[in-house]
């Protein structure tokens, strides 16, 4: 299961520290990691969306990946909010990679 860049290329990922749940008034205590992971627990959770806006608007400079069922037609929404990689299946990152080859003639 591929992590990938903004740019579709697959992405490297350190250790990191995961959020599945967190409250606004714990933004701070999670300011000091330099890699953030948050869930998204299905595709219809869009919760991990406001985690990463917040820590943003909070000035939190480290990354911040996408994990769980992201979802290739979420992407561009996922990059906009700051996110810096999102985790695909192999199946959805195929897909991607096939939508993303020039077509020849």
């Amino acid at each position: 299961m591929p992590w990938i860049n903004k740019d579709g290329t697959q992405a490297s990922v350190p250790e990191s520290f995961i959020i599945d749940d967190f409250e606004v008034d714990q933004v701070a205590e999670n300011m000091g990691h330099p890699v953030i992971v948050t869930n998204f627990d299905s595709y219809q959770d869009g919760r991990a969306f406001s985690w990463c806006t917040t820590l943003r608007a909070h000035g939190y400079q480290g990354k911040i990946l996408a994990g769980g069922q992201v979802g290739i037609d979420r992407l561009d929404l996922v990059f906009r909010v700051g996110y810096t990689a999102a985790w695909l299946t192999d199946q959805e990152y195929l897909s991607l990679i096939h939508i993303s080859e020039p077509t020849r003639q």
